[in-house]
């Protein structure tokens, strides 16, 4: 399980855009992996917590049968928190660190079950 924010790929590309542009910086595609991976880096840097990520997940209420289906469908993408491995969450940020993730993001952190894919797969 992870615990974390929803987010999109579109949400991320334009949080990374906006703040490079805030910088004076060039733009980066939208569909472009480093768009991502610059909105997570940037998230990283301005909350002092090195262990975000993005993941794919299932709601809690996700039936079994759809998360394990011959193909199971993908998950919705979250900014990854952390997880409940136990050394995952010893490591999780102070409570003000994600209170700042979620006044940025403008969404509550919850727990996900783990979808065991690949954003970009």
């Amino acid at each position: 399980m992870f615990y974390g924010i929803e987010t999109s790929k579109e949400w991320l590309a334009d949080y990374a855009n906006s703040t490079l542009q805030s910088y004076n910086r060039p733009t980066i595609p939208k569909t472009s992996f480093f768009a991502l991976y610059t909105a997570v880096k940037i998230l990283r840097h301005r909350l002092r917590y090195k262990n975000l990520d993005v993941q794919t997940v299932f709601t809690i209420d996700t039936p079994v049968s759809r998360r394990v289906a011959p193909v199971p469908p993908r998950g919705r993408p979250i900014v990854a928190i952390c997880s409940s491995e136990h050394r995952s969450f010893q490591r999780r940020p102070s409570q003000a660190q994600v209170d700042a993730l979620q006044q940025t993001m403008g969404k509550e952190a919850k727990w996900w079950i783990s979808d065991d894919t690949d954003i970009d797969a």
